[in-house]
């Protein structure tokens, strides 16, 4: 099973190669990266509170979504989860507030799923 941060890179890849020609900008919003780094350098549990309260006081916002796209005066934000893996309580309240605001947020299992749509949405 593919881990969630390979398929993220499976979606950035694919932008990147889509940007110029379909008229997109797009962007990660590395949350999740922050935890994974204060995992994968073993930084120990007070440095970890200071890093996480500093990047919150700066407007790291728990529950955001992965990926944001723009696209023809629209903004799209794309969550990415491992097959048989769902948004967690905090990010399907943030998702829904943004929802609210007029902005889809779509859950995508892997680069097919995100492909689709955005040809859903007219991008390919």
């Amino acid at each position: 099973m593919q881990k969630e941060s390979d398929i993220q890179k499976q979606i950035f890849n694919y932008c990147t190669k889509i940007a110029d020609d379909k008229n997109i900008v797009f962007f990660s919003i590395p949350n999740e990266s922050l935890m994974t780094a204060l995992r994968m350098f073993e930084i120990d549990m007070q440095t970890s509170a200071m890093l996480t309260n500093h990047f919150k006081s700066m407007g790291l916002l728990p529950g955001i979504p992965d990926t944001c796209l723009l696209y023809s005066g629209k903004t799209y934000f794309f969550e990415t989860k491992r097959i048989g893996e769902d948004a967690n309580m905090i990010q399907k309240i943030v998702h829904e507030k943004i929802k609210r605001t007029g902005h889809d947020v779509f859950i995508v299992k892997s680069l097919d799923e995100f492909i689709l749509k955005l040809i859903e949405i007219g991008v390919v």
